[in-house]
């Protein structure tokens, strides 16, 4: 039995795991869950199995990990269900779910006599990583994440705005936020032969909608002198890693998954950093860091990425390698520009998505 007056005990449903999986959802929840735990909360994570490496405490954190099939496609609907159902019938006061696609379940736990969450991280029917038909079915069962849970956050206010105007729901704007890691790790230059402020950056998964082809077409005029580093994994999609490899330029360097604690000195020493995306994105976590470390972003002209930067950046049309080529250049004959930007965007990142900002909203509609 919980004390009385003690915080409510939150489960979060919706996210690969914790810690060190990628992802910009998985890092956010790497950050502030245990800051949750230190303001008196009860946090638990519903991670998937293969993911996890079995990991079931996390600096206070529980986490229980669910089996998931092989099938991308099943992926999330099948660990969505198994994390409800446990969640449902355990002591979890509040159950928020991370995306409409796992949201479509809160009303489970609702029937229960839990209060449900879901928040908005992009639109899931937009992304082309899935076919037609899946989009189609993704769109169709959006209302119901939106209709069936309690409450409804939203990670931009873009997002707030479209949840009001398409569906009457008041949705409670939670921005993301950066958390640098406490003791940032060196070598990451050094071991893949990069020199400060000579490449330029791609920080993220590598799927379909982050318009990495874009990028990687965009990339093949510059000189032998600005590699283009992409920084992620394919997760179940070797297929189309390899394709990117094929595609790029023999000044590309994919480095893989890069551990938070590498990631600083990559961002701080990067000349640009590229969000590519060709649809709407949330409110992107790459983008917001590599601005708290002062470098200047680059990104495509979708919703999201224009909110996250505001008039700290540079925008470009998306899927238009043309014109992203074109931008690059320009900040390589004055490489000042893109460091009095970065310099603008530093104070914006640390101020609009400090952690603290993010914590206090959070308790303040968690109490």
């Amino acid at each position: 039995m919980r004390k009385k007056n003690k915080r409510p005990h939150i489960a979060f449903i919706g996210l690969r795991g914790i810690p060190s999986v990628i992802g910009g959802l998985e890092r956010l929840t790497e950050n502030i869950a245990p800051l949750l735990v230190k303001e008196g909360y009860c946090v638990t994570v519903y991670g998937r199995g293969e993911y996890t490496k079995g990991v079931r405490q996390y600096k206070g954190v529980s986490q229980i990990n669910i089996p998931t099939p092989g099938s991308k496609h099943l992926e999330t609907v099948t660990y969505s269900l198994l994390a409800t159902l446990h969640a449902t019938k355990a002591d979890a006061d509040i159950v928020h779910y991370y995306g409409t696609t796992p949201g479509i379940f809160s009303w489970i736990p609702r029937l229960a006599g839990k209060k449900t969450e879901v928040s908005f991280h992009g639109y899931e029917w937009k992304r082309p990583d899935w076919s037609p038909p899946i989009r189609a079915i993704l769109r169709l069962l959006e209302p119901i994440a939106v209709y069936a849970p309690t409450a409804i956050y939203a990670d931009s206010l873009a997002q707030k705005k479209y949840v009001q105007n398409k569906y009457k729901r008041n949705a409670t704007y939670l921005p993301n936020f950066t958390l640098p890691p406490k003791k940032p790790v060196t070598g990451i230059l050094k071991k893949h032969g990069l020199k400060p402020k000579s490449y330029v950056l791609y920080v993220g998964r590598i799927t379909p909608t982050k318009g990495i082809e874009t990028l990687i077409e965009a990339s093949q005029s510059l000189p032998d002198s600005t590699p283009l580093v992409i920084a992620g994994s394919a997760i179940k999609r070797d297929d189309y890693l390899n394709k990117l490899k094929k595609n790029a330029s023999k000044n590309t360097v994919f480095t893989g998954y890069i551990p938070p604690e590498e990631l600083p000195e990559l961002y701080e020493n990067a000349l640009l950093l590229v969000l590519p995306s060709l649809t709407a994105e949330g409110l992107p976590t790459s983008v917001i860091e590599a601005m708290y470390y002062g470098t200047c972003p680059l990104v495509s002209e979708v919703e999201g990425n224009t909110e996250a930067i505001g008039d700290c950046g540079i925008t470009f049309k998306a899927a238009n390698a043309r014109d992203l080529s074109e931008k690059i250049t320009s900040i390589l004959t004055n490489k000042k520009k893109a460091q009095k930007i970065g310099e603008k965007a530093k104070k914006r990142a640390r101020t609009e998505y400090s952690v603290e900002n993010a914590l206090k909203e959070f308790i303040k509609t968690h109490t």
